[in-house]
């Protein structure tokens, strides 16, 4: 119903109880003067005293203009307060109705449970920020908190649920190994990779687990899964360069040798990042000929890179 049709019709109420008003007031005004003749009539009642002679009666008068005075003040109270309530009602109504929906919608809202795959996407997206600012710690706190989320289980999907699982695994691994927690980060990087087929993993993943053995002096292992990496990525220069190193560290100076060169090539095929690579790649060569050479009584150890896969 439109505010016009609204107010045609209050005005239709209005003008009705106008009308019984008056009637009423009517028909109550007579019943009063009727009431009042017989008062003042002897027939009709004989305790009432006559008047003395020459005195006007103004008991009838009186009463009647008292009595009129109040219906009248009634009527017109009556018909204010119904004026004002119209008034009111068709000034706040609309108002009230739409606050009322409106916090009907926000109650709606605030009650909607949040998507649990969101909050953890979420917290997954904090934790790489963090990587890409070396905050490692940090961003480990986040992948953990997502796995404790998802691992309660929510409304994931029991198709997504595993892979999901695996994939924070394998995040949070490369933050134990970014943060220097290798042991922790080889459990969790194995673990991850047991979900998977070995050469479909991603290479930084894989190069983070031979990084964390490398750090831990397991040089067969870390030689193993730089290869591994190299297989998945071949013109990956820190693969090379890393499994190079680890060659070094277990005295395979021939195998070293070729790794810095296939390491080399690779750099050139680079658009970005070649001088950071270049001066890796340059300075095991160093190790590489100091070791070949054997004029150094402290051995000078091989550098291995790390790389944030995620950015």
């Amino acid at each position: 119903m439109s505010r016009e049709e609204k107010k045609q019709r209050v005005m239709c109420l209005f003008q009705a109880e106008l009308a019984d008003a008056e009637q009423s007031r009517a028909e109550n005004l007579e019943a009063l003067q009727m009431l009042m003749e017989k008062r003042h009539n002897p027939q009709s009642s004989p305790r009432k005293m006559p008047t003395e002679s020459g005195v006007a009666d103004c008991s009838s008068s009186s009463v009647q203009g008292v009595s009129r005075a109040r219906m009248e003040g009634c009527g017109f109270g009556f018909l204010a307060m119904l004026v004002v309530f119209i008034a009111a009602w068709l000034q706040y109504t609309p108002a009230t109705v739409q606050s009322d929906a409106t916090v009907l919608v926000e109650t709606d809202i605030s009650v909607v449970p949040p998507n649990i795959s969101d909050r953890v996407l979420g917290m997954r997206e904090e934790g790489h920020k963090r990587l890409k600012l070396s905050n490692c710690a940090e961003a480990e706190w986040w992948f953990s908190r997502a796995f404790d989320l998802i691992s309660d289980g929510g409304n994931i999907s029991d198709s997504n649920h595993n892979q999901s699982v695996n994939h924070i695994v394998g995040e949070r691994g490369f933050a134990f190994v970014c943060s220097q927690r290798f042991k922790d980060g080889a459990e969790h990087l194995e673990q991850h990779l047991l979900g998977i087929d070995l050469h479909r993993a991603a290479p930084h993943l894989l190069n983070a687990l031979a990084y964390a053995y490398f750090y831990m002096e397991d040089y067969s292992k870390a030689s193993y899964f730089f290869e591994v990496g190299i297989k998945v990525e071949e013109d990956n220069p820190v693969l090379w360069n890393n499994y190079a190193a680890a060659k070094i560290a277990t005295n395979d100076l021939p195998a070293a040798n070729g790794a810095l060169i296939y390491a080399v090539e690779s750099i050139k095929k680079l658009r970005i990042h070649q001088d950071h690579h270049a001066d890796l790649v340059a300075y095991n060569l160093h190790v590489l000929k100091e070791r070949t050479e054997g004029k150094v009584e402290k051995l000078l150890s091989p550098w291995v890179d790390l790389w944030n896969g995620y950015t």
